[in-house]
This record gives C-alpha cells, sequence and structure tokens, in this order.
C-alpha cells in the first residue's frame, strides 16, 4: 500500500480519542504537541491522563464509546480501546460522518497512521513503517535520535535568518546559496564542530553575496 506523507494542521480543531489507558495517553499528548482541543471519551482515566485534566489540558466524556455524547465539531478520532468490536463501532461510526480515523493496532482500519516522531524546537521527523512494524518505527527513531546533532534546531534558525537576508537583498541564486549553506552546517555539525564557529565560516563565504 502507498501513502501520501504530509503534515496536518491540528491546532484549534477538535481531536476525540477513545479510550483511558496508557496508549490513549501517549496519543493524547501527541495530539496536544499540535495544539488540538482534544477529547477523551472513556469510563475511567490513567494517571497521565488524569494529570492533564487536572491541568485543564483535556475534556473528559465520562463513558464507554456513545455517538450521542461525541462533539459535533469532531476533526478525528483515535479509537484506542481493548475491544475490537468497539474499535470497530467506532471506525464505522467516523466513516458515516466523513470523520478522519485511527484505530490503533488495525491498519486496515485508518485512514491515517501515527508516525514516529523526533522533535527538535521546529525541526520535525516523522517516521512510519506503513503500519507493519511500529516496533521498528520506534528503534529507527532511537537511533536518528542518538545521531541528530543537538544543535539542529539552532542550526535551523541560523539558516532561516540566512534565507531572510538574502531574500531582502534580492539574491537571485539564493536556493543554491542555501542549500550549500545547508549542507555544510549540518554536515559540520554532524561531525562534532561548535556551531558558533561553523556560522562565523558561512558568514564569511556570504559576504560578497549579502
Amino acid at each position: 500500500m502507498s501513502f501520501f506523507p504530509i503534515y496536518l494542521k491540528v491546532d484549534n480543531k477538535s481531536a476525540l480519542i477513545v479510550g483511558g489507558g496508557k496508549v490513549a495517553e501517549r496519543k493524547t499528548f501527541d495530539l496536544l504537541q499540535g495544539d488540538s482541543d482534544v477529547y477523551v471519551m472513556s469510563p475511567f482515566l490513567s494517571d497521565g491522563l488524569t494529570m492533564l485534566l487536572k491541568e485543564g489540558r483535556i475534556n473528559w466524556i465520562a463513558s464507554e464509546f456513545a455517538p450521542d455524547e461525541v462533539p459535533e465539531d469532531i476533526f478525528l478520532i483515535i479509537a484506542a480501546t481493548d475491544s475490537e468490536e468497539v474499535n470497530r463501532e467506532i471506525y464505522n461510526y467516523a466513516k458515516s460522518r466523513n470523520i478522519l480515523i485511527n484505530v490503533v493496532d488495525s491498519p486496515d482500519l485508518c485512514d491515517f497512521y501515527v508516525p514516529s516522531v523526533i522533535r527538535r524546537g521546529e525541526v520535525t521527523i516523522a517516521i512510519s513503517t506503513g503500519g507493519r512494524a511500529p516496533s521498528f518505527s520506534r528503534a529507527l527513531r532511537e537511533f536518528i535520535e542518538s545521531v541528530l546533532p543537538e544543535d539542529i534546531s539552532r542550526a535551523l534558525d541560523f539558516i532561516s535568518d540566512v534565507r531572510t537576508r538574502l531574500m531582502d537583498a534580492g539574491v537571485s541564486q539564493r536556493g543554491k546559496i542555501l542549500l550549500k549553506s545547508a549542507r555544510e552546517v549540518i554536515s559540520k555539525i554532524g561531525s562534532g564542530e561548535n556551531l558558533t564557529e561553523v556560522k562565523r565560516e558561512i558568514e564569511e563565504k556570504l559576504k560578497d553575496e549579502i
């Protein structure tokens, strides 16, 4: 099966998690990273979800899955119950209303998969195995995290600043210059060089361009 990988804007959109266990907790934290308005429907909450409720970060619908209790403006649903029958009911409900649906550990009942994610400031790396082996995604994420330079977010800030200055100066070949600079900064900090020194070297090379 082929997929079209995208980043979905969920800020100020309502999402429903059905389930109150550890898996639901993990999915809730993922959605909160995107500033979603999250509802959790479950007769119980894990310790982590209880903490989020006390902090006012989630809305709790204290019941088993009940279609009549689903808020009207739900954008997407994640089914994370331990019942295949209930998960299928949730899937059918979402499809009948054109709501995006993900049923945990059931690839055939998903409009989308939730990848394994690495976040470093505005740098986001998403990894997916198409639902075939989530543990492989996790292992690959852990490997990438182990080799990803700690300064990668600051490196992005630097290249973004260079891009702005090149655009303001009307430099016509800025695409090539930016790509070359980005490759250099990533390669060098990836090899352990100091970001401040790398930035100084690149700034010297850019003097004739800006």
